[in-house]
């Protein structure tokens, strides 16, 4: 998405903000079910999971369901989800503890940023994010579930970073007065 010759990461953004977690759900759908239905893999969004649930959405072959729950990471429950949520979902028989965890990294963006950990420093990228999802859910999810965070941040252009170095520099100046 990021790389690619269509800048694909603008679907996932709106007039400079991020777009709501279920848009940006059917974004990746979109991406991911050209390839999986070559494998003959149903992709169905907000499917039904036990104890009357809906996961974002199920990736199932034959007899095997892939329950998937996708966080936007400004989402509250961003740090619990995956051993919440997911969990429930992985429960059911078909997935029979099989899930992925996707949060989606839009990078520093005023009101949108992730919840803070106790004690943790404010994220600044998408593996710093992984990072911490991984640590968070050590231990507390099943071996077959997945954590993936997926970049959907602008791309940095040359202008916005010369204007970047341009507010630290001034910055430095202030803090050196």
């Amino acid at each position: 998405l990021r790389d690619g010759t269509t800048n694909g990461v603008q679907a996932f953004w709106e007039n400079g903000a991020p777009r709501g977690e279920n848009y940006c759900r059917d974004r990746v759908v979109e991406h991911l079910e050209p390839h999986l239905q070559k494998f003959k893999v149903r992709c169905y969004t907000e499917s039904t999971m036990p104890h009357n649930t809906r996961c974002d959405f199920l990736n199932a072959f034959g007899e095997m369901n892939l329950p998937v729950e996708v966080k936007g990471q400004w989402h509250p429950e961003l740090w619990t989800a995956a051993a919440g949520q997911l969990q429930n979902y992985a429960g059911e028989y078909r997935a029979q503890g099989r899930g992925i965890y996707l949060a989606l990294w839009f990078g520093r963006v005023s009101g949108k940023n992730p919840p803070l950990l106790p004690g943790e420093p404010a994220l600044q990228t998408a593996q710093e994010l992984e990072n911490a999802l991984h640590n968070q859910y050590a231990g507390k999810i099943s071996e077959s579930t997945r954590i993936f965070v997926l970049d959907v941040s602008q791309p940095v252009t040359a202008a916005r970073s010369a204007r970047r170095a341009s507010t630290r520099k001034r910055t430095a100046t202030k803090e050196e007065a």
